[in-house]
Formats: structure tokens, C-alpha cells, sequence
């Protein structure tokens, strides 16, 4: 650093703040250069923003208002890593206008394809550091602290999380920018730095649910869907992310055939879920009204329980044998009630005229 000309105060402010931009990267006395949890950190914040699913991004954009500073000064940074000068440009420009052009366009190439099928790691946007620009990485460091003092409950969960992959991805272009040209095993750390080789998957399907929990099995050889678990199937410690749940769920419900199957499915899991709160609905004849028995429970209700294992009495094979049960017991009083009368007749005097006079 030259200090040429320059006042003492100017120059402690300098080295506070180099020692503030290479605490994160340093130790007390810059010597070891912690590469790996910077890199971990970025491929993490990679990998959660990636599951996020287009609409996410989308949806508050549409608003009649802007989001928080924090999110605007987050979407700034964005731009200002793609090396997209923002610095000029009102709010409301930058939201409405470049942002929402820019996310659906780089959204559209990057994530419609099945490019991920095929490799061991998420494709596409946010995902590469290397492609990053570094030409405005002091403005970033500027707003930084001004984006991590928002307040959390302004934020959208996805932009909460673009919030912590910009801070990542400062974190790895400033190391790889201003700290490990000079240190001296800057080139045994660059091979650090170089992207992963993707290898490919070698399992074949992979499993995910519909809104409902229903489970679905595709298959990325033929690209269809099928209900039933195959017997091949080998995709169950496989993660799959979100956005590709959305796309192979679009193939699950463009089949007519698998969108009736999935309802009919679908309400065999609810009648599961409410196995242990079945009731019958019956029909007082008398009153003119229908009430609810739970004989599980053994409760009875005027008003329709919230469940959705209610079904006729008609249908009910345990109210029928109740029914049944009930009418043997009525039966058996009824005959010990004529028997006990019999018994009675039995023990009157008898006449042996009926003319008493």
C-alpha cells in the first residue's frame, strides 16, 4: 500500500479497512488463507437458491410496491456481479424494469431445460463463481453492511436467500481477487478454486410428491411418470430440487390417465390420514334429521365432524353389524317379555264356562 503523501489518520482508516476485507479470508496475522469454507459457503448458498423455484423470484415483482431497501440494494448486487452497472438507475427502474427482464430471461435458459438429469449438481444460474465480474466489487462491499442491518421480516424467503449468496459470492470474488494473488501458494489455491467435474448419475429414476403427497416415480431414460414404485428402483437417496419437481410434475399431469389416477390416489391417502376419526352418517326417521356416530369414539354429533372418513350407514359394515346386534338384543327382550306374560297367564284361575251368571 503506498503512503506516500497521505495523513496518519488516513492511513490507519486504509488498514482498518484492509484488515476488515481480509479478516473473513485471514487469520490474525495473514498468513493462512481459509479457501475451503469460503468455497463450501458459496456452493451452499448455490445449491439452496437453486431449489428455488421460478414463481418464487416472480411473485413480489408484481407488486403495486416496492419490496424493502434491503432487497433492492440485494438485487443491485446481483446485477452489479453479472457485471450489470446499476449505480444510475432509480429504484423503481431497477425493480420493475432491468431486474424482472433479467431474472425471467437467465430463469428461462438456465432452468427449462433437463440439464440436470444428467449431472451429480444443480446447472446454471448462480451456480458458477468463476463467470462472476469483480469490476464492482466495492460498491458491494459498501451496501453489505446496510443489507445485513434489514430487518428479517422484510424479506421473501427467496430473496432472503439470494441475500446470503450474494455475501457468499463477494466473500469468494474478493479472496480470489485481492488476497490470493499475493500469498504464496496463490497457485496451489487456484486448483481449489477450478469447478468440479460433473460426473453422471447412475441411477436411473427418481422420486417426488405432489402438493396432495402423492408419490411419483420418473424415469430420465424414457422422461415418463408412473404411480407405482418400480421394481428397479434406485433413486431414494437421490435429492431432488425443487425446480425439477415442478417440471416432472408437469409431465405427471400432462397424462390424462395419471391425473385420475393421482385423485383417486390422493383420496385414499386422506381417508388413510383419518383412519382412527372414521364416523357414519344415519338418518333419524322421527326427527327428520341426520346426525353422526363415531364408533371409534363412541361419540355422537348433530353438526358434520371435519373428516373425511365419513361415510353412509347404508355402506357401513359395522353399523350394519350394530344394527343387527341391536335388534337380536330387542328381539331376545321381546321374548322374555311374552314369556314372562305367558308365565303369568299361566298362574291365573281359569273358568271352565264363560257364563257367569
Amino acid at each position: 500500500m503506498k503512503t506516500t503523501g497521505l495523513s496518519q489518520a488516513k492511513i490507519a482508516r486504509e488498514l482498518t479497512k484492509e484488515y476488515i476485507a481480509k479478516k473473513a479470508y485471514c487469520n490474525d496475522m495473514f498468513t493462512k488463507v481459509d479457501v475451503l469454507a469460503i468455497v463450501s459457503a458459496f456452493d451452499d448458498s448455490a445449491m439452496v437458491l437453486q431449489e428455488m423455484g421460478k414463481q418464487d423470484f416472480l411473485e413480489c415483482i408484481g407488486y403495486d410496491f416496492l419490496p424493502s431497501n434491503g432487497v433492492l440494494m440485494t438485487v443491485r448486487c446481483v446485477l452489479w456481479l453479472f457485471n450489470i452497472d446499476t449505480s444510475k438507475t432509480s429504484d423503481s427502474i431497477v425493480w420493475s424494469g432491468i431486474w424482472a427482464a433479467w431474472i425471467v430471461k437467465n430463469i428461462d435458459a438456465h432452468v427449462l431445460g433437463w440439464e440436470w438429469m444428467t449431472c451429480n449438481e444443480p446447472l446454471g444460474l448462480f451456480t458458477k463463481p468463476y463467470d462472476l465480474s469483480s469490476k464492482y466489487l466495492d460498491e458491494i462491499e459498501i451496501i453489505l453492511p446496510e443489507i445485513a442491518a434489514t430487518a428479517q421480516q422484510t424479506w421473501q424467503p427467496a430473496y432472503a436467500l439470494l441475500r446470503n449468496w450474494v455475501c457468499c459470492a463477494f466473500d469468494y470474488l474478493h479472496m480470489a481477487t485481492n488476497v490470493l494473488p499475493i500469498n504464496p501458494l496463490a497457485k496451489y489455491i487456484a486448483t481449489l478454486l477450478e469447478p468440479s467435474k460433473r460426473t453422471p448419475k447412475e441411477n436411473i429414476w427418481f422420486v417426488a410428491h405432489t402438493e396432495d403427497d402423492v408419490p411419483f416415480y420418473y424415469n430420465r431414460h424414457s422422461q415418463e411418470c408412473v404411480l407405482d414404485e418400480p421394481e428397479d428402483f434406485d433413486g431414494a437417496r437421490v435429492l431432488v430440487p425443487r425446480f425439477m419437481e415442478l417440471q416432472m410434475l408437469d409431465v405427471l399431469m400432462g397424462d390424462a390417465n395419471l391425473r385420475a389416477e393421482v385423485e383417486v390416489r390422493r383420496h385414499l391417502l386422506e381417508m388413510a390420514r383419518d383412519k382412527d376419526n372414521a364416523w357414519v352418517e344415519c338418518y333419524d326417521y322421527i326427527t327428520k334429521a341426520r346426525y353422526y356416530y363415531s364408533l371409534q369414539r363412541l361419540k355422537l354429533s348433530y353438526s358434520r365432524p371435519n373428516s373425511r372418513n365419513i361415510i353412509k350407514a347404508e355402506t357401513s359394515p359395522a353399523y350394519r353389524s350394530v344394527i343387527r346386534i341391536q335388534s337380536a338384543y330387542r328381539r331376545r327382550q321381546a321374548q322374555e317379555l311374552v314369556n314372562e306374560k305367558r308365565a303369568k297367564c299361566k298362574q291365573m284361575p281359569r273358568f271352565q264356562t264363560r257364563h257367569f251368571f
